[in-house]
């Protein structure tokens, strides 16, 4: 999705275990997309997630556990071929946007985090 009128995602937004793939904004683009907060477990039911991909300009806040897994998938393993890539880029993304645990409960999944053009300097180790 891009440039649409989507301004956050909701808590427990996405109940889909045949989901692979989640993309909102453009891939190194700073795009008028508007979405300014993650939510709570947005991706709790979505546990065949492999490429999350958030990029606004205006996301400033992620909520707890919104990266969070509910079980683990059903072909994860601690193969590089069944990891979760995260992708997440926004200018207004300080130190202070992530809650206390917004990037825990990956249930033992091997993940990949990658941020782009944020404003962060340090991160709390309880983000994690």
């Amino acid at each position: 999705m891009e440039n649409d009128k989507l301004k956050s995602i909701p808590d427990y937004a996405f109940n889909n275990s045949q989901l692979r793939y989640i993309w909102f904004g453009a891939h190194f683009k700073q795009t008028s997309q508007p979405i300014e907060y993650i939510g709570k477990y947005s991706f709790y039911h979505a546990p065949n997630l492999t490429s999350l991909r958030i990029f606004s300009p205006v996301l400033a806040k992620i909520g707890k556990y919104s990266l969070a897994m509910n079980r683990t998938s059903r072909t994860a393993s601690d193969d590089l071929g069944q990891m979760l890539y995260i992708d997440i880029g926004g200018s207004m993304l300080d130190s202070s946007s992530f809650e206390s645990t917004s990037l825990t409960r990956f249930r033992n999944r091997s993940t990949f985090l990658r941020l782009y053009n944020t404003s962060i300097d340090y991160l709390n180790e309880n983000v994690f």
